[in-house]
C-alpha cells in the first residue's frame, strides 16, 4: 500500500472548505427573491384576513395638515387631520 504524503489541511483552509460546502447548497439568488415574495404574499393574505391595519402620518399635499392614514381591508386610505398646531408649525 502506497501512503500519501499529502500535507494535513490548515483549520482555515477546513473553515473555507466547510464555506464553499454550505454555499453550493444555497440557491440561485432568482429562486431566493422568488421565495421572500410568495411569503410576504402569504403573510399579506393572512394579516389582511384577520384584519390588521397600518396607520401612519403624512401630510395633506392640498391642506398643509398633517393626517393619520389608516389602511383599510379594501387596500384603500382612510385620511384624517390630527393637529392643526403641528401643521401651522410646518408651514412656518
Amino acid at each position: 500500500m502506497a501512503t500519501s504524503d499529502a500535507p494535513s489541511k490548515t483549520a482555515m483552509q477546513r473553515f473555507l472548505d466547510g464555506v464553499e460546502t454550505v454555499g453550493n447548497m444555497v440557491p440561485h439568488p432568482v429562486v431566493i427573491f422568488l421565495i421572500l415574495i410568495g411569503i410576504v404574499i402569504v403573510l399579506s393574505a393572512l394579516l389582511s384576513a384577520f384584519g390588521a391595519a397600518v396607520s401612519f402620518e403624512r401630510i395633506n399635499p392640498d391642506t398643509n395638515q398633517i393626517e393619520t392614514a389608516t389602511t383599510e381591508r379594501s387596500g384603500t386610505f382612510e385620511s384624517r387631520p390630527k393637529d392643526k398646531w403641528a401643521a401651522r408649525k410646518l408651514r412656518e
